[in-house]
């Protein structure tokens, strides 16, 4: 998110998935804000925690693997 208002909101509505954080990135001069949500170690559950955030409305939700 451009706007850390809309990032704040979409970590309310992402509430019911679990605990869900922002993290400010900084990208060419701006301050970006990523919203993440911890995600089960096992894979299938991950993406079944994806599908449930998409369901919410953000279709653009990925799964994302640390290493």
């Amino acid at each position: 998110f451009s706007s850390e208002v809309n990032a704040q909101r979409a970590v309310s509505q992402l509430s019911a998935t679990g605990t869900a954080s922002i993290e400010a990135l900084e990208r060419d001069g701006l301050t970006l804000y990523r919203v993440v949500i911890p995600a089960p170690e096992d894979e299938a559950a991950a993406y079944a925690l994806r599908d449930r955030v998409a369901e919410i409305g953000f279709a653009d939700a990925r799964v994302v693997r640390t290493f």
